[in-house]
């Protein structure tokens, strides 16, 4: 966020990852979470930038549902992203309240494998929802 000259460096990263799309589609029987990391990955790019630096908030919003899909909704962290980084740069303040609360009442152990990732989730959901007025 600090260095604007690594946005240089933006299409080589975006072009690994979609790369990495690829392949994770080709083998199916991975891991969803790890899965699911670069499509967040590519949603964040999406929207760190403005769309008239090449920023596509409807890019970002497909690979996060697709994150979200992969994982069944079970890692939350996927929705606490997409609150914090999706839904903040659009100023959607609907999206963000709702992505929030829902991960605040889902049990973080719905997916034990995930349990410390969806607990940290828990914490950022509770942590961002206080900044709700300042960001919209």
């Amino acid at each position: 966020k600090d260095d604007i000259s690594l946005v240089a460096h933006l299409p080589k990263a975006r072009a690994l990852l979609e790369r990495v799309v690829q392949l994770d589609d080709a083998e199916a029987d991975r891991d969803p979470a790890t899965r699911a990391l670069p499509h967040i990955a590519l949603a964040s790019m999406a929207v760190a930038l403005s769309k008239a630096l090449g920023g596509d908030p409807a890019l970002a919003d497909r690979h996060f549902k697709r994150a979200m899909e992969l994982t069944q909704n079970k890692f939350l962290l996927v929705k606490v992203f997409y609150a914090r980084r999706y839904a903040v740069a659009v100023q959607n303040r609907e999206a963000f309240h709702r992505s929030l609360v829902e991960v605040l009442e889902t049990d973080p152990a719905i997916w034990p494998d995930q349990r410390l990732a969806n607990e940290i989730a828990h914490r950022r959901a509770r942590r961002y929802l206080k900044h709700e007025k300042e960001w919209f």
